[in-house]
């Protein structure tokens, strides 16, 4: 039988209950299973500013992969970020302004998150 490493888990509809919280007991059983040898991963297309606050607990023994996979966190240290150049966040946002989207605003803050100027 092989050993399990690693246990990986979406958030929403996975992880967090319909009103967007952890399970009870959540942070001891994630200390439990770091005890244990094995690494847990929080995998989310949110924002890493929104998943930091949520796994502080236990941000030294846990990694987060946020924005879609653009950035990843590992006990508490940014290991990988892709960001998309700044011409081309700028490109996106004129885009989206010009057409007078109601996206606008969401590309500008979403997006805006990949960018290394932001």
């Amino acid at each position: 039988m092989t050993e399990i490493k690693l246990i990986a888990s979406d958030l929403d509809h996975t992880l967090l209950d319909e009103a967007g919280h952890l399970p009870p007991n959540f942070y001891d059983t994630i200390r439990a299973v770091h005890d244990a040898g094995m690494h847990f991963v929080a995998a989310s297309g949110r924002p890493l500013y929104t998943l930091k606050p949520m796994f502080a607990p236990v941000a030294d023994v846990v990694s987060l992969v946020a924005e879609n996979g653009a950035v990843v966190v590992r006990d508490g240290e940014m290991v990988y970020a892709q960001f998309i150049p700044k011409a081309d966040y700028v490109r996106l946002t004129n885009y989206t302004y010009a057409k007078k989207t109601r996206r606008a605003d969401f590309m500008r803050v979403r997006y805006g998150l990949y960018c290394q100027i932001c």
